[in-house]
């Protein structure tokens, strides 16, 4: 079975919510499903200073995915997406995944 977990910016900072996700991404990956988890990386083209190019922040923010998270040992064939996408458009595109039976379709 292919399972997406939606999740907000790609942090490196401890959190509860995220620990019990990755936990459940472990465990439903060792058992034989295809887990993918779909950071949302808007913020990081907030946060950063505005002279830095849209490209370069996008870049940063893929490359920041390859090594988050370091304090939870992720499963290594758990796959990582980032996404800029703005979140008010969040529930309509995961109820168009519901109705159509689209994976992933963020990525689309």
């Amino acid at each position: 079975m292919n399972i997406s977990f939606v999740l907000g910016n790609n942090s490196n900072q401890l959190s509860g919510g995220y620990k019990v996700i990755f936990q459940y991404a472990n465990y439903l990956q060792n058992h034989g499903n295809s887990v993918t988890i779909i950071f949302l990386a808007d913020r990081t083209l907030t946060v950063l200073p505005n002279y830095i190019p849209v490209s370069v922040k996008k870049a940063y923010a893929k490359i920041k995915n390859l090594f988050i998270p370091t304090w939870f040992p992720l499963n290594k064939d758990i796959k990582k997406e980032v996404v800029f996408l703005r979140k008010k458009y969040l529930m309509q595109i995961l109820l168009l995944q519901l109705l159509l039976g689209l994976q992933n379709p963020l990525l689309i």
